[in-house]
This record gives structure tokens, sequence and C-alpha cells, in this order.
């Protein structure tokens, strides 16, 4: 049973994940948030706060295998 929400707030994940691994920060980040979320995801649902266009950050989770741990995906300025 899922019995919080957390919340994600994907810009500065990215933004955190670039600065440090430069250009090659997505296959890190992908490989980590895989095995973060899935663990979150079995206790909590996950809602993902994005300052970006919604279809193209659910996309990308889609793409990697992600959204599956995902509850929404939802924009911080609506």
């Amino acid at each position: 049973m899922k019995t919080s929400k957390n919340y994600i707030f994907f810009d500065e994940i990215v933004a955190e994940y670039f600065n440090q691994y430069g250009k090659k920060y997505s296959v890190k980040l992908v490989r980590d948030l895989k095995r973060h979320l899935a663990d979150l995801a079995k206790t909590s649902e996950i809602v993902v706060i994005t300052r970006q266009d919604t279809f193209k950050v659910t996309n990308w989770f889609i793409k990697n295998d992600l959204y599956q741990f995902t509850h929404s995906i939802t924009n911080a300025t609506i």
C-alpha cells in the first residue's frame, strides 16, 4: 500500500547531474533514477515536477523505462 507522496523536482536533478558529470550525465541519471525510483515506488506515489513541457518529460520517462514508477508528471507553473 502506497502511504505517501514523494515529489521529485526533475529540472534540479538534471541540472545537478549535468554539472557533476558533464555531457555524459544522461546515462548515469537514468541508471540512478531507475534504482532509486524502483525502491521509492514500492511505498510512495511519485510526483515529478518540472518547468518544462510535461509531454517532453513524459516521453523522456517512457523512453528510458522510468514512467512505470511515476504517479504523475506535472508542470510547476500551472
